[in-house]
């Protein structure tokens, strides 16, 4: 039977409608909740006393266990009424009242949250970071029906029957799902236990035995990660996520250090055992700081490898491997990933010595493109937040030296490391993770021996010459000024920052701008060019002084250009074009747009000279001699939805075609026969699109109207495909037969289904002429050339260096 469908539990007794509906049940037997239960009638007028009688919710075990007071069930509601309402502690496990309020869609006010939850009937709302409603009503249909919401029908059905009450809380097919709700008691009983324990003296924490450990045999296929929690529960259970998940087929051991943790945290510490075999919690009652709390976990520590890592931290997948390659050379004594803030610039590339005594964090600030080559340059220390290190060399330095202020542990121990070991330290810029807590300030390191300065050969490696003397003019560095690459012969050597519009993110990876930007950035880079790659929430980072030329890709996101610097804008219009003005466009330098109609028409209404430049293929990825014709896909359309049933894809399934669709979004919307799969990797276009009989394409309405050709016609065309698109302005004569414009569905379904499709599109000798034309004339190397060309004209035209 499911869930929820067999007899109800004795709990049922105390649903329906009021006292005599309850009444009714003991007499007559338990009401099935997914048939006839009904709620309470009419909650809002119940004394608030009778509310909570009635209500299963109030669970007696529990509200006894935390409020420490006994009686009957009347009695005890009794006294959870008589305490101010925010002195009243959770009359259920499974109800947090900060959680509930933070995610209710109402407002609680200064009300009790319980008695606004059972008042409004707010069962689909979030009430405990252990129990998702939404999961438990989507997996237990059931739920749905019960009278108190998919918690009653968990407490009542669920949790005796091995339902998961959260996805983290799954069984494994083999033993049911854990008890949230047992689990939340027993965690509160040794929570309490703990205290008192500290209250009593009881709690002292022994000082490993150094030597020992340091002798000790450890696995050498094992990494243990210590993470000093905090309490910060909701950071910690991603960062051990990542760490799981991105390690691979490496092993890791996860311990997790709960200094006096409150019981909310110490609730969800405990409940990732259960999610993650691989992770345990160290509890320690009372809190003798981070240095202390980790020695205590050092006789946990099975494998030879140690990462020290702060809960703040989200490692990027396939983080383990790069990070325990430098260790093969006995020479190196720790390494640490690219640290990156949210934006995806670099938060610490490594830590940096000036001569007075200042340490700050390497390349914070710049963009990840800077840290090329990071990893052949040998530092002095790394950043505690995630350093990997030998746990026997940890063991051998004793730790983290409590003594030192906390800011500065992490020196101290590379420092202490480098003086017992003489080795280095490396950055390994394969492997990469984001730091959400705030970027810090350089650090002056108090009381502590001199250490060689070696932030000016740092920075020399990246083409900067520290100005000594002079303020910062960045976050957590010094004033810096970037030397000019010498160049006797061609172009001269500016360094780019294309901006381009995408989120930051997985998601943002796999869009068409950001693919466009690799690609025009490696064109630039063949030119000689220095290029790096801004993200939308990366457009006006601070350290942009630096760069020559903003490259900025019009799409979504706006871009003014900041007047009274030595950088020149370039603005190339590429989609969107209804979202331009003309007042952005005055802050550039010089105005593109991939569109001949609407650079024409708005250089007449707005006054701004406005060039075309159009789109642009990679002839590396996109030519016709990567597939057979017709040996893939009969009608193919690769995109995603944008959230709207595209009129190609609506036609071309309404009239019944072949069709495979490669993209996002489309759940909903299209037929799942016709969804080939979520994503079709960029280097696997140029094939897919040579492959098939006929390729789709077609373009948001402003920019069809407008004449901006989609990146995608000359991608397809590029690698002899046959191409289907709407009426578009700007075509004629730009690729021959190779593209046909549907008009109409009955357009659609002739130019797909022609017995001989070759007499409309060409053939393949026809249609490779024109993919050759196009890869010639319309590459990104002969966009980057005429861009790099306007560059060096704005540049002179404002007087600048070049």
């Amino acid at each position: 039977m499911a869930v929820g469908e067999d007899r109800p539990g004795p709990i049922r007794r105390m649903f329906g409608a009021g006292r005599r509906a309850r009444a009714a049940a003991e007499q007559t037997g338990p009401v099935d909740p997914g048939t006839s239960g009904t709620a309470p009638a009419a909650p809002a007028r119940l004394r608030e006393e009778d509310l909570l009688l009635q209500s299963p919710l109030f669970d007696a075990e529990w509200y006894e266990l935390v409020a420490g007071v006994g009686g009957d069930r009347e009695t005890l509601v009794r006294h959870y009424l008589s305490r101010p309402v925010g002195q009243r502690v959770s009359p259920h496990p499974l109800f947090d009242p900060d959680w509930f309020r933070h995610n209710f869609s109402g407002d609680v006010g200064e009300r009790d949250p319980f008695l606004v939850y059972l008042r409004r009937q707010a069962w689909s709302s979030a009430t405990h970071p252990l129990f998702s409603a939404s999961y438990y009503r989507r997996t237990v249909p059931a739920a749905k029906r019960h009278p108190y919401g998919p918690l009653g029908h968990y407490v009542e059905f669920g949790a005796p029957a091995g339902a998961a009450g959260h996805r983290w809380l799954q069984g494994d097919g083999t033993a049911p799902a854990t008890d949230v709700r047992a689990l939340v008691l027993d965690s509160r009983r040794a929570w309490m236990e703990r205290r008192d324990r500290a209250a009593s003296g009881a709690a002292l924490q022994a000082t490993p035995d150094w030597e020992g450990e340091q002798a000790r045999e450890r696995d050498p296929q094992l990494t243990s990660v210590v993470i000093d929690t905090g309490s910060d529960w909701e950071s910690t259970a991603r960062a051990v996520r990542r760490v799981v998940e991105g390690a691979g087929a490496r092993r890791v051991q996860v311990v997790l250090i709960a200094r006096a943790s409150d019981p909310l945290t110490s609730l969800v510490l405990d409940a990732l055992t259960v999610r993650h075999p691989q992770v345990e919690v160290l509890h320690q009652p009372i809190d003798h700081g981070p240095a202390q709390g980790i020695a205590a976990a050092v006789p946990r520590l099975r494998g030879s490898t140690l990462l020290l890592l702060d809960p703040v931290i989200d490692l990027d997948p396939g983080w383990l491997d790069p990070l325990l390659a430098p260790l093969d050379d006995e020479g190196v004594l720790g390494s640490q990933p690219l640290l990156l803030r949210p934006d995806r610039t670099v938060r610490c590339a490594g830590l940096a010595f000036a001569e007075e005594g200042e340490v700050h964090e390497f390349l914070q600030g710049f963009p990840v493109e800077d840290a090329e080559g990071v990893e052949r340059l040998s530092f002095q220390a790394l950043s505690g937040a995630c350093l990997l290190l030998r746990t026997a060399h940890f063991a051998s330095v004793r730790g983290l030296d409590a003594a030192v202020p906390p800011a500065e542990q992490d020196v101290d121990l590379c420092l202490r490391l480098t003086g017992a070991k003489s080795g280095r330290f490396a950055v390994r810029v394969e492997a990469t993770a984001v730091q959400h807590d705030a970027p810090s300030r350089p650090r002056v390191r108090s009381g502590a021996p001199q250490v060689a300065a070696d932030h000016d050969a740092l920075w020399a490696s990246r083409g900067f010459t520290i100005v000594h003397g002079e303020p910062s003019d960045q976050a957590g560095g010094p004033a810096l000024v970037r030397v000019r690459p010498v160049v006797t012969e061609g172009d001269p050597r500016l360094r780019w920052a294309i901006k381009n519009p995408a989120t930051t993110g997985p998601y943002g990876d796999r869009w068409g701008d950001t693919h466009f930007a690799e690609a025009l950035a490696s064109a630039l880079r063949g030119l000689g060019q220095e290029v790096v790659i801004d993200r939308r929430d990366a457009f006006h980072r601070p350290t942009g002084r630096h760069d020559d030329v903003n490259l900025v890709l019009r799409g979504l996101t706006r871009f003014e250009a900041v007047s009274g610097t030595e950088t020149v804008t370039l603005g190339w219009v590429i989609s969107h074009p209804d979202e331009v003005t003309p007042d952005e466009l005055r802050t550039w330098d010089r105005a593109l747009a991939a569109s001949t109609h609407w650079a024409a028409q708005r250089t007449r209404e707005w006054g701004i000279e406005i060039e075309a430049l159009l789109q642009a293929c990679d002839p590396a990825r996109f030519r016709p001699d990567l597939a057979v014709p017709d040996s893939g896909h009969p009608v193919l359309f690769v995109g995603s939805s944008r959230k709207q049933y595209r009129p190609m894809v609506r036609d071309a399934v309404e009239q019944g075609l072949p069709l495979a669709v490669y993209g996002t979004e489309w759940e909903g919307l299209l037929p799942a026969e016709f969804l080939a799969a979520t994503y079709l990797p960029n280097d696997q276009l140029g094939a897919a699109y040579g492959a098939a009989g006929v390729v789709l394409n077609d373009h948001w309405e402003d920019m069809r109207v407008d004449g901006f050709l989609s990146n995608r016609l000359f991608d397809a065309v590029a690698s002899g495909a046959r191409v289907i698109t709407d009426d578009v302005k700007g075509l004629e004569g730009l690729f021959g037969r190779s593209v046909q414009v549907a008009r109409t569905p009955r357009d659609l379904v002739e130019l797909s289904s022609a017995p001989d499709p070759d007499a409309l599109f060409g053939d393949i000798a026809e249609r490779s002429a024109v993919a050759g034309r196009v890869r010639r004339d319309h590459s990104f190397t002969a966009r980057a050339r005429r861009l790099l060309d306007l560059a060096v004209a704005a540049r002179v035209a404002r007087g600048l260096r070049i």
